[in-house]
């Protein structure tokens, strides 16, 4: 009796598990982030194998990277302009090693929403008991003892800002893209992390606490303007 061979002639294959969201949704982001999840390891993806799908007002969107190994790899996407939902398929498994079966696939889907209020002068203003201090577009914040003389104060952003608070302790100050600048003063403003990147359209100060309001329907809330607390509010 001589010695025995195994053979297996079988062509390996490959699904996709998932094409999952990668970032926060809805997304006011310039860009977003979809997780493509294979069942074995792949190699060859690229963005010919790849294809977005706007909605609405969405256009100008485009794949821009396409990174990973394996069984998981990451797709980029400028989201354009407009307001609307952005997904991500893919199309065909041209270059792929091993064949993957199950093509077309249809990915997860980004709600976009870019419809910030228009800002042509200074959107909002709040009073400490000595000095106003007013906020507009391209990170503008102007102060004043009076209401009279006024002086520009350097934001550190070109982001436009919505609407400023005064809490007692600290002026809070909101804008584009998630942006919170807080300070004691009016004049040295720092960024505090928001939680967000939708644009924050305005903000009050209860006695306790600050609320945010913004698209998309998010609410954030603090006791001090430095800590921040993303609210579910059930509403877009």
């Amino acid at each position: 009796t001589g010695a025995v061979y195994t053979v297996n002639k079988s062509v390996p294959t490959a699904t996709v598990a998932a094409i999952a969201l990668a970032d926060p949704n809805p997304t006011a982001a310039a860009s977003v982030r979809w997780t493509v999840t294979f069942s074995s390891a792949v190699v060859g993806l690229t963005a010919s194998n790849l294809a977005l799908v706007p909605g609405g007002d969405v256009t100008g969107a485009a794949i821009t990277g396409v990174s990973g190994s394996g069984t998981i790899w990451t797709v980029t996407a400028g989201t354009g302009t407009g307001t609307g939902t952005l997904g991500l398929n893919l199309a065909n498994a041209t270059g792929l090693t091993p064949a993957v079966t199950n093509v077309p696939f249809t990915g997860a889907v980004y709600t976009i929403n870019k419809s910030a209020p228009p800002v042509t002068g200074l959107a909002g203003i709040a009073w400490s008991g000595d000095q106003f201090v007013a906020v507009g577009p391209g990170g503008a914040i102007q102060t004043s003892p009076d209401g009279a003389a006024w002086t520009s104060q350097p934001s550190g952003t070109t982001q436009d800002l919505y609407g400023v608070a005064w809490s007692g302790q600290r002026f809070v100050a909101v804008g584009a893209g998630g942006l919170i600048l807080a300070s004691a003063d009016g004049q040295i403003w720092t960024t505090q992390p928001a939680g967000t990147v939708l644009d924050l359209w305005g903000i009050a100060w209860s006695g306790g606490q600050f609320a945010v309001v913004g698209e998309g329907g998010v609410i954030l809330t603090s006791p001090d303007g430095l800590t921040w607390t993303v609210r579910l509010t059930g509403t877009p």
